[in-house]
């Protein structure tokens, strides 16, 4: 018999030093929630369901765990997986951090500030005009050097014989449109990725306030806090986010619609989802397998909607597809789509060719 050994996981000192969220206490204003006892992903990711499987002639050879939920306007949730599970929102996090920093203008380089993007030429483009409009530049970030995550300008970066740099990280935008912040609203440039400092406080109070629930404070790999939170809460945020006449939410979901490339970049999931409904829905991939689309009603639509997509096994982004193919497939054979939906679920499922592997077949539940 194999024995699977318990995983011990190392404490972050940062982490440790972070302000964790307290729920409905002040520091996070007034919740009109009952917190939600949230199920730690330690613990739940091993048991979340097989959203798809690969077989070869028939005899399965790989399967996909992961977890999934969509939720209507109405409040209605179909999810096939308890919405209580914890996980770490990683860069799904950046528009409330982008909102948060409230840099108070919306031309088109600020999308960087809530992208992971691939720094292929756009995006460097858009990020000069970014360093220039917030004072900064390489010297002032903290998040790593990196090469570009699209593979081709990384080879040619390599062939070139140049370095990483933290520019190019995915995350650099963000840090870029924090420090910014800190200038428009006269806060400490130094240690502006500190728990302490007065934007981060910002982001927490934003956060904790619209998700209604306990947060927990961590540290992304980009050196930023980031929150743990349940998928229910997580969904809270984009309800409130969806119902939002603040300026600074309308400013940022208009240059999400208008900018699709740059929020991923070619060859990306979300942006080639936003690309092929252009005005219909909102898309941000996430480290570590998370998707999330946001629908927007239109005259076919009197509703929205939202999807969430965690795979348990990490960032693959075939699997981040079939995983949404899978989501809205168990969806519709337990109730209707929105016509939104149904049209995503025809397009992801005449791409689906593209994402598994030569000679196998993909199976979708429910599993005989």
């Amino acid at each position: 018999m194999v024995r699977i050994q318990p995983v011990r996981f190392k404490r972050d000192l940062r982490a440790d030093a972070a302000i964790r969220g307290t729920g409905c206490p002040s520091r996070h204003g007034t919740c009109k929630r009952k917190p939600t006892s949230m199920t730690p992903i330690a613990s739940a990711l091993h048991r979340l369901p097989t959203m798809f499987v690969f077989t070869r002639k028939g005899i399965p050879e790989i399967a996909v765990q992961g977890m999934g939920a969509i939720r209507e306007s109405s409040g209605a949730t179909f999810s096939n997986a308890a919405v209580n599970l914890q996980f770490i929102t990683r860069s799904l996090l950046k528009p409330w951090q982008f909102i948060a920093s409230d840099v108070g203008s919306h031309e088109a380089f600020l999308t960087m500030g809530f992208a992971s993007h691939s720094a292929q030429p756009a995006h460097i483009e858009a990020l000069r005009a970014l360093c220039e409009f917030s004072g900064a530049g390489e010297q002032d970030l903290i998040c790593p050097r990196s090469w570009p995550l699209d593979p081709v300008a990384a080879t040619a970066m390599r062939m070139r014989g140049e370095s990483q740099a933290r520019i190019l990280h995915p995350c650099s935008g963000k840090h870029l449109v924090m420090l910014a912040a800190c200038r428009r609203h006269e806060f400490p440039v130094k240690q502006y990725f500190s728990p302490e400092h007065p934007l981060q406080k910002r982001v927490f109070n934003l956060v904790g306030r619209e998700a209604g629930e306990r947060l927990e404070w961590l540290t992304d790999s980009c050196g930023l806090p980031v929150a743990a939170m349940s998928v229910d809460g997580y969904l809270v945020l984009w309800e409130k986010l969806a119902r939002s006449e603040d300026v600074r939410v309308v400013d940022l979901k208009s240059l999400w619609l208008a900018n699709p490339r740059l929020v991923g970049g070619m060859k990306r999931l979300d942006s080639d989802l936003m690309d092929a409904f252009p005005g219909r829905l909102l898309a941000k991939e996430g480290a570590d397998g998370l998707l999330v689309v946001h629908t927007i009603p239109d005259q076919g639509d009197e509703s929205h909607a939202t999807c969430f997509i965690k795979v348990a096994a990490g960032y693959n982004p075939a699997h981040l597809g079939l995983a949404l193919i899978s989501l809205l497939h168990q969806k519709a054979r337990s109730g209707s789509l929105t016509r939104t939906l149904r049209d995503l679920l025809d397009y992801l499922t005449a791409r689906q060719e593209e994402w598994v592997p030569r000679d196998q077949d993909l199976l979708l539940p429910p599993f005989a």
